[in-house]
């Protein structure tokens, strides 16, 4: 059946005069062929060549990371709440840095006036890059959204360019027995959970809407975590309703209780 569909396809490639090669580069060439059959150009095909399927290829993709030490975001910490406006060196907010991913397309001159949204990631370190995921699998996002860029599927802009996407890495430590990442990224009533939130939505987000050329509008800003990254995730959406205008949750962790 495989070999009857390929030779298929061949016949309808050679009736519209046109037989198509792997080349080197990763592309496809596409030979046009004159009345006696022999190549007058080669000239490469407009449709992407990869595919669009996990696994995605790992690292930036064609795109650029920036980092940004917390001398530019924690130790300018501001706070919605009665936490107080300084809680970079306190035990409820440690100071880490920040890496934002640009698009390949961002430093091109020929759209150095175009803007573009941010998705804000929650376990910033399993976003991209499988030498800094602690499960030793990063989620690949740019792969994924490179290649849904080639075929014109972002919603983004005017280009379909995938965004910037700011990864904001969970804490890795302990107090006493309970992991921080489960108080940064837990129920919204505690002093850390607020902290985070505060942090992302007060201090970190107009730091890149400053520094880097974003759309700044609820609509064109997005937040997405895993499990209880899920539920950070939520906890910005509804905690800055005005600033944060879309949530993805990936297999979420939410709290149950049971009774009113």
């Amino acid at each position: 059946m495989f070999f009857s569909i390929v030779s298929f396809l061949y016949l309808i490639l050679r009736i519209e005069g046109y037989s198509t090669s792997n080349n080197s580069s990763g592309g496809i060439e596409k030979t046009v062929l004159n009345s006696s059959t022999e190549p007058r150009f080669r000239r490469k095909l407009e449709t992407p060549t990869r595919a669009l399927q996990a696994p995605f290829p790992d690292g930036l993709n064609g795109g650029n990371l920036i980092t940004l030490p917390p001398r530019k975001h924690y130790l300018k910490q501001k706070s919605s709440s009665n936490l107080g406006t300084d809680l970079a060196d306190s035990f409820i907010l440690p100071a880490r840095d920040i890496k934002v991913w640009t698009p390949p397309e961002y430093n091109d001159p020929k759209y150095a006036d175009l803007r573009y949204p941010v998705l804000y990631v929650h376990d910033g370190q399993n976003a991209m890059q499988d030498s800094s995921s602690w499960t030793g699998y990063s989620w690949r996002l740019a792969g994924a959204l490179t290649r849904m860029a080639e075929r014109k599927q972002l919603k983004t802009n005017e280009h379909s360019f995938p965004p910037i996407i700011v990864m904001i890495p969970s804490a890795t430590d302990r107090l006493a027995f309970v992991p921080r990442r489960h108080l940064e990224y837990g129920d919204i009533s505690t002093a850390f959970s607020q902290a985070h939130a505060d942090f992302v939505g007060l201090t970190l987000k107009p730091l890149i809407d400053e520094e880097f050329r974003t759309m700044p509008e609820k609509e064109h800003t997005s937040t997405i975590g895993s499990s209880l990254g899920g539920q950070a995730s939520l906890n910005l959406l509804l905690r800055f309703p005005e600033l944060f205008g879309k949530d993805i949750k990936k297999s979420h962790l939410l709290p149950y209780q049971d009774g009113p």
